[in-house]
């Protein structure tokens, strides 16, 4: 559809506006200009739009100008003039017709048409004719409307001809002549007066699929322009105007959307944090669009009322969603979604294992996995049995870690290798006194060195003992920051499932510091338990934990315990002092008890020597140094600093 750049300026102010500018906003908001004609004679320019079906009220230039103004927020030169009807004839009309109104002519003139008026007709290819009939192609393509002139005295002449009816659309004889004789031109007898007259009409759409659909808000102000184009051009004289129209009914279509419903269909507006459309930016571009709206802010809803005009394209939620995205340009929107490479969320316990590997692996174990299947020799009662298994060898689910670490023994053995610091993460399944079976994540280890360590480069390297192992296993616990303590363990707290492997009051029990439950144990094999039958005298040492009450243990750094403070720029007092103690005194509580006296001075308090007279008295000396933070220290103060030292000692 073709449209004159001149007439679409004539309604909107766009002398600020690039063209190219202006091209590309139009395009990313739905309306494509498919080519630009220029004319050189003349100096226009005629846009080439493509108007998609749903759009069909943008016809002429008024109403192209109106779309281009909500597009980019310009209002209109122009303000719709209000109908006063004060010579209505209110009466039922065609009920395709919603406003007709109609003017007697005297005298009319139609030799020459103006060329400018010539040149806005060629624009369109539009072949010249009559002034009048150029007149109302030109208000057709200006304002949307169309007007007709008829002669009184032709009248019935017109009716009955088929091919002149059709530039009256919509009317009839029995319409015609009631109107006539209701502006006293057409009388009782059939008697007509020598007149022309002019129709203006606004028709009301019939077919949606077909029919042009006319706003009726700028009427008044296309009619004025009519009449002062006819009476320019033809040097007429124009009677007053009578009116026949039905009163504009409503029809109030509501549309409601929720705001979630707009971000989830249009999606995010920035593309390095996801961000939706805000309600203020929403509530804008509706009021732009002229759509009525009331915003609920307790149900994120929006209730859209539609105007008449746009009724015909505005239905459903999505056509709402589509006007938002049009005038806020679709480019603005996500072409595609954010990607983000997330580890997504892990477990305490996930997290712990893979220190608990970690910290192993630098502590020079090496880790195997084993399969949780095994064979059950002993018959032991609690073992959990599979239904169907596919062998002999895997019908049951293990209840230690422990056995498959010895058969990784046996192996490694087997092929000479004597260095043997191993561990395994896995779980391990039981049945708890309800019959219920339980599973459990469970670390276990088992350490065989002949050659650990050597009490100096002379000797010969000796086996790993008892005592390297807690070593180990300390450092082990001290890396994972875990309060834990580890003493003799009880016949009763056996764990009954591996209890047989360990060497009687050979073992060392694992407690939560806190709760002192038990965590697990370290202790020596029984190689007889194990069918380890060997005349060698080095010793197998083995430990398991239950990872579940190992986490419970470990203390998580959620902050750091320190104090910061600047420094005084005042100087410093020293003391050194002895103090004899009791045997089995702690330091601490000096430490305590002199902080108690001078808290605020005292900078720091460190013990320097130790020693013992030859009656066995203890004695420490203890340096302490004084400092205040906003002052130098004055005599009283030292005074009062050796008066305290001397209670202490």
């Amino acid at each position: 559809m073709k449209f004159s750049w001149t007439l679409i300026k004539s309604f909107i102010n766009l002398n600020n506006i690039n063209f190219n500018d202006f091209r590309e906003q139009l395009t990313l908001s739905g309306i494509e200009v498919e080519s630009i004609e220029t004319n050189q004679e003349i100096d226009e320019r005629i846009l080439n739009i493509s108007i998609t079906n749903n759009r069909k009220e943008i016809f002429c230039a008024l109403n192209l100008a109106k779309e281009i103004g909500t597009i980019l927020n310009i209002p209109l030169k122009i303000s719709p003039i209000k109908l006063v009807n004060e010579r209505n004839i209110n009466k039922e009309t065609d009920k395709n017709i919603s406003n007709i109104r109609v003017n007697k002519i005297n005298k009319i003139n139609t030799e020459k048409t103006p060329k400018w008026l010539l040149n806005h007709l060629k624009l369109y290819k539009i072949t010249k004719t009559n002034l009048i009939s150029n007149i109302q192609n030109y208000i057709q393509i200006k304002w949307g409307y169309r007007f007709y002139i008829l002669d009184t005295k032709n009248v019935n002449n017109i009716i009955r001809d088929d091919k002149t009816i059709k530039y009256i659309k919509n009317f009839s004889k029995e319409d015609i002549i009631k109107l006539l004789k209701e502006i006293s031109i057409y009388s009782n007898k059939d008697k007509v007066k020598n007149y022309q007259i002019i129709i203006f009409t606004i028709d009301k759409p019939i077919n949606i699929s077909n029919d042009i659909y006319i706003n009726s808000e700028y009427y008044e102000n296309a009619y004025l322009d009519t009449i002062r184009l006819i009476s320019t051009l033809t040097s007429c004289t124009i009677s007053r105007s009578y009116n026949k129209y039905k009163e504009k009914q409503s029809v109030n279509t509501l549309v409601k959307i929720n705001k979630n419903e707009i971000n989830t269909l249009l999606g995010g507006i920035n593309n390095y944090k996801l961000q939706f459309l805000s309600t203020n930016i929403i509530l804008k571009i509706l009021q732009q669009l002229d759509l009525s709206t009331i915003y609920s802010k307790k149900t994120k809803l929006f209730t859209v009322k539609v105007p008449d005009n746009r009724t015909h394209d505005i239905t459903r939620k999505i056509d709402i969603i589509e006007e938002i995205g049009r005038i806020y340009k679709f480019n603005n929107f996500f072409n595609k979604p954010n990607i983000t490479n997330l580890n997504g969320s892990k477990s305490t316990i996930s997290l712990q294992i893979k220190k608990i590997r970690s910290t192993l692996r630098n502590l020079g174990f090496n880790e195997v996995i084993n399969c949780c299947l095994i064979n059950n020799p002993d018959k032991i009662a609690s073992i959990i049995p599979l239904y169907n298994p596919i062998t002999t060898e895997q019908k049951e689910l293990r209840h230690n870690l422990l056995d498959n670490l010895i058969n990784n023994y046996k192996h490694n053995i087997k092929h000479k290798h004597n260095q043997i610091e191993i561990f395994e993460i896995g779980k391990i399944f039981e049945k708890n006194k309800h019959d219920t079976c339980i599973e459990k994540k469970y670390l276990g280890g088992l350490l065989y060195n002949i050659e650990y360590i050597k009490s100096n480069w002379s000797e010969k390297t000796t086996h790993i003992n008892i005592f390297h192992v807690k070593g180990i296993l300390e450092i082990f616990l001290e890396q994972l920051n875990a309060k834990t303590i580890l003493k003799a363990i009880s016949n009763k707290e056996h764990i009954e499932s591996s209890s047989k492997l360990f060497k009687k009051n050979r073992m060392i029990g694992i407690y939560n510091e806190h709760n002192h439950n038990l965590i697990g144990r370290i202790g020596e094999l029984n190689k007889v338990k194990s069918n380890i039958l060997d005349r060698k005298q080095e010793k197998i040492y083995i430990f398991e934990i239950d990872i579940q009450q190992l986490n419970l243990a470990i203390i998580k750094n959620n902050h750091l315990k320190h104090e910061i403070r600047s420094y005084s720029n005042y100087p410093s007092v020293i003391r050194d002092i002895s103090i004899t103690l009791k045997k089995h005194q702690k330091i601490d509580q000096i430490k305590d008890s002199i902080l108690k006296k001078d808290k605020n001075l005292i900078e720091s308090i460190k013990v320097f020597n130790e020693y013992t007279n030859d009656n066995e008295e203890r004695f420490i000396g203890i340096r302490i140094t004084y400092r205040a933070k906003n002052r130098t220290l004055n005599t009283k103060d030292i005074e009062n600093i050796n008066r305290n030292l001397q209670h202490i000692i």
